[in-house]
């Protein structure tokens, strides 16, 4: 394991009072699979308010890069971007990293986990899980903590890798974790949904559990925090608000439809796109339809986006979609080559994707206009993750690939 091919050039755990999430700004399918579901409880805290951490952080903490997963990062990232490195690993790469610190993490489907540097791509530690990885990782200032198909989820130190703790689900976890800190020092928790039909809530300095909610089929997606609660979709065709205080259920909308992604909350309304070939906004405050979209008869597996004024929706009819928020009429499209299962990410002027098409896609937000793209040679169901002023995205070839906006260092070779 080791790069292909560059350009140019944490803290150990402590216990409970780990800091957390004013800076914490969430990709599966829907398959065979899946147990009951148990019961939810827990006591009476108050998560941290998602008006405290709406700003998106230069750091790419987890998926869709925030709380309530509106993939949008500040970093402006001028294309045309450079290929800084290309780290090979020993399978596919379905997950989608996260970066902080000089480091990139994220696991493959061979089961190891990696951390890479983010400046040469070479690897600092690894970690060996039974099966194979999926999820997208969430740092916390002391761990990163994932899930995968064996059906655990792991925290690992972040400077050695060392496991700190791991909490047993009933099945596998193809989404990614979502995380939030109490306060008067009460720690942080950790939402993730599995195949076991539950949303587990986790106290993150000891991975003990903190509640679990049943739903009525299997939970893919990144949960999104956002006011309160936890908003999930799944295959039971839900979607279903829940209060990461006590798990209990405000709220729910049927959607008559597998939901695989995550939910995009931006003032309190939720965007959703999903197998019933549509992306529609629901009011959170009174489960009433706000707007739908409907296009060709192809179904949404990637996450939507969300800006002041668009929603960015790739779908499987090969076309990125870009939406009046208000109003979901739609302003434009950009077509590629193949399906679109990554989720895209704006960046100041840019949004950027990969395709199925093997490419790996930068299009002007405000024309739809191509203006950069990148042939790795191999599908891509990974999302960008744009954080320190790179963009890392991974591929089915088993490659996880960096690039950057400055086209003028030099290159060198490993």
């Amino acid at each position: 394991m080791k790069p292909l091919r560059r350009e140019n050039g944490g803290v150990p755990v402590s216990g409970p009072g780990i800091l957390l999430l004013a800076t914490l700004l969430l990709v599966a399918g829907c398959g065979p699979g899946g147990s009951e579901g148990g019961q939810a409880g827990g006591a009476e805290e108050t998560a941290t308010p998602a008006a405290e951490i709406e700003k998106p952080s230069t750091r790419w903490l987890l998926f869709r890069g925030d709380q309530e997963g509106r993939g949008i990062s500040e970093e402006t990232l001028e294309p045309p971007l450079e290929l800084r490195w290309s780290f090979s690993t020993d399978d596919a790469v379905l997950a989608t990293a996260v970066i902080d610190s000089g480091r990139a993490y994220v696991g493959s489907d061979s089961g190891i986990f990696y951390c890479l540097d983010l400046d040469s791509g070479e690897s600092l530690w690894t970690h060996e899980t039974e099966y194979g990885i999926e999820g997208t990782a969430c740092l916390l200032p002391e761990i990163v903590v994932y899930g995968a198909k064996d059906g655990f989820v792991y925290a690992l130190d972040r400077e050695t890798g060392d496991l700190a703790w791991k909490y047993e689900t009933e099945d596998q976890i193809l989404g990614g974790v979502n995380a939030w800190e109490l306060p008067g020092g009460g720690g942080a928790r950790l939402v993730v949904g599995s195949y076991d039909y539950n949303l587990h809530c986790i106290n993150a300095a000891d991975g003990s559990a903190a509640w679990t909610f049943p739903t009525e089929n299997y939970v893919n997606g990144t949960p999104t925090i956002s006011e309160g609660r936890a908003i999930i979709g799944g295959c039971d065709g839900f979607l279903r608000m829940i209060s990461v205080e006590t798990g209990q259920e405000l709220s729910t909308v049927q959607i008559d439809a597998y939901i695989s992604n995550s939910v995009a909350v931006r003032d309190d309304i939720a965007y959703v796109a999903h197998y019933g070939n549509k992306v529609e906004a629901f009011d959170l405050a009174t489960s009433e339809k706000v707007w739908e979209f409907s296009g060709r008869a192809f179904e949404y597996y990637a996450s939507p986006a969300v800006t002041a004024d668009r929603v960015f929706a790739a779908g499987r009819d090969k076309r990125l979609h870009c939406l009046d928020r208000m109003t979901g009429e739609q302003l434009w499209e950009f077509t590629a080559r193949g399906r679109i299962d990554s989720s895209p990410v704006v960046c100041p002027g840019v949004v950027y994707f990969g395709s199925d098409d093997g490419r790996v896609y930068g299009v002007d937000s405000e024309s739809g206009e191509e203006v950069w793209s990148y042939e790795i040679g191999a599908e891509i169901a990974s999302s960008p993750a744009v954080a320190d002023g790179v963009l890392v995205i991974c591929g089915k070839d088993g490659v996880v690939y960096c690039f950057e906006g400055d086209a003028g260092a030099p290159v060198a070779s490993r």
